[in-house]
């Protein structure tokens, strides 16, 4: 973000995403298995496919993001910002915000299992968000321009260490907002604990 120090920026994700994680944690914490794997009739993933999705591509990007954060902590690779980000990635994490209207396919490897997971595949995107929370903080203080992050999911594509942290929340806030959708069109189980 323009003008903002690096510690700012950091700041600025690690607080977006804590505004997703307690969406989540409020909103389908205390939903039922039943209600957590329902499908929308009309189509669609269902809340816990969802959550696995997001768990998915967190994961895989975690792996190369704190590796980048090591090594570019250990080559002394610091730098305060503000950061410029090049355009391309720019773009491609704008395409991920909840508020934009283009749909983008899930790749094949960042696809849920067809099967139901319910609360267990909720408490492993929690901590899924835990370690993001995480990494956030260990990037701090490090160039977040010059460090790059090769994509696990399109292999050709190498994003700067600030891009990838902001995809990871952009792209959890993106899917915590499909989610509510989904709870809107298939509704809550009359069992379910309130």
């Amino acid at each position: 973000m323009a003008g903002e120090s690096g510690r700012q920026e950091l700041a600025g994700y690690r607080a977006r995403l804590e505004t997703v994680r307690v969406r989540v944690r409020d909103e389908f914490g205390d939903l039922s298995d039943e209600d957590l794997d329902r499908r929308p009739e009309d189509g669609g993933w269902s809340i816990a496919e969802c959550a696995r999705h997001v768990t998915i591509v967190n994961v895989e990007y975690l792996d190369g993001i704190e590796k980048a954060v090591q090594d570019g902590r250990a080559a002394g690779r610091r730098a305060d910002g503000p950061f410029r980000y090049g355009r391309f990635g720019t773009w491609f994490v704008n395409q991920l915000e909840p508020t934009a209207t283009r749909r983008l396919k899930a790749p094949k490897p960042a696809q849920p299992p067809h099967e139901q997971g319910g609360r267990a595949w909720m408490t492993d995107l929690d901590a899924s968000f835990v370690r993001l929370d995480a990494a956030l903080t260990a990037a701090e203080g490090l160039d977040l321009a010059r460090i790059k992050v090769t994509s696990p999911l399109f292999r050709m594509l190498r994003f700067q260490l600030g891009i990838a942290l902001r995809l990871l929340v952009v792209h959890s806030d993106r899917h915590s907002v499909q989610m509510q959708r989904v709870l809107a069109r298939t509704g809550r189980h009359q069992g379910a604990h309130s």
